[in-house]
């Protein structure tokens, strides 16, 4: 459903309703699962009939929605908090090589992972319209 015409405001127009909705649902419901997020990216791509732009839709949406959320935690406490995860980190030996984790790159590493928590969300919703609209088009030919 293109309610644009504009394929960049159509973009920016489903980015946000996918950031929206889901920083609202944690306003009003603060116990939800981190998880949530692509629930509501599936169900607004399920919806909004996506389709193959739907990874790059919900990746954006959520990376930033999560991006900004780390970051406002993060210089909320100054970045305290953020260092001390990075330097328990650093004991890996795999992410010890990567060299140091400062804080900002714990608040990009959270945009990118919530991104692909979004992206993924939103293109299992595209999926799972393209896989109704085929059966429903079976079952009419079948009639």
């Amino acid at each position: 459903m293109n309610i644009l015409k504009n394929k960049y405001l159509q973009f920016l127009f489903e980015t946000l309703l996918i950031a929206g909705i889901s920083y609202f649902l944690y306003q009003f419901f603060p116990s939800l699962s981190w998880w949530s997020t692509a629930v509501v990216a599936g169900v607004v791509a399920f919806v909004l009939n996506i389709e193959m732009k739907s990874f790059f839709t919900g990746f954006t949406a959520v990376a930033l929605l999560w991006g900004i959320a780390a970051f406002q935690l993060n210089d909320g406490n100054a970045g305290l908090l953020a260092t001390k995860v990075g330097e328990l980190l650093s004991g890996n030996a795999f992410i010890a090589q990567l060299g140091v984790l400062t804080p900002l790159r714990l608040v990009y590493i959270t945009a990118i992972v919530g991104g692909l928590i979004g992206g993924f969300g939103a293109m299992t919703g595209s999926y799972g319209r393209m896989m109704l609209q085929s059966k429903t088009e079976e079952m009419l030919e079948a009639v």
